[in-house]
């Protein structure tokens, strides 16, 4: 299912990301709210066999506010929205949903599709977490230097785990990232001896 999504950006500054120039978003200006702490999106998207109205508010941290067709969903993220990027499921009138993060503010998933990019959604596949452990178990051999590092990587894992690649490739991908991690961390901490000793 393609789904043809018409959004209507609310952002509340007197300047519009030029990551927006040009796109077919609608953008007004409210008061008193910052664009980085309370943005506002309107859109309607085709679900199914007919359009919904979407509303999602920001509320703080890791909250939002998500009305469809009137009916109000409080959508709250956990640890893993935190350190990956927002998303999280909820549910409407039966249906599964997810509310993710977007290059444009959120987007939400339903039937595979996403509605507002219009494209295929790519759930986080249960392998990529081996490459996730790998590269995040650098802070107990190098500290601080190594979290550095492996929390790079393990971002850099999740998002191409998360992409149309087939599976091998990004198997492969995400092995070389948490090798040239490794390898990044042994080095400078080499590098770093060599100075201070």
């Amino acid at each position: 299912m393609r789904a043809q999504g018409r959004l209507f950006l609310l952002l509340t500054e007197a300047s519009i990301p030029q990551s927006l120039a040009g796109s077919r978003i609608n953008a007004k200006l409210q008061e008193g709210k910052s664009v980085l702490k309370q943005p506002v999106q309107e859109w309607e998207s085709l679900v199914g066999d007919r359009y919904l109205k979407f509303k999602c508010e920001h509320e703080k941290g890791l909250t939002y506010t998500l009305t469809v067709d009137g009916i109000a969903h409080t959508v709250k993220g956990g640890f893993l929205s935190m350190m990956f990027g927002f998303d999280e499921i909820f549910v409407h009138d039966g249906k599964d949903m997810r509310l993710v993060t977007a290059k444009t503010g959120v987007d939400i998933v339903y039937d595979g599709q996403l509605l507002i990019a219009d494209k295929p959604y790519y759930p986080r596949p249960a392998w990529v977490w081996v490459f996730v452990v790998l590269c995040l178990s650098l802070v107990f051999l190098a500290g601080m230097l190594g979290g550095f590092f492996g929390f790079i990587g393990a971002a850099a894992c999740m998002a191409v785990s998360k992409t149309g690649l087939s599976v091998l490739l990004r198997i492969l991908l995400c092995l070389a990232i948490s090798t040239a991690v490794w390898f990044a961390v042994i080095f400078a901490g080499v590098t770093l001896n060599a100075f201070v000793f």
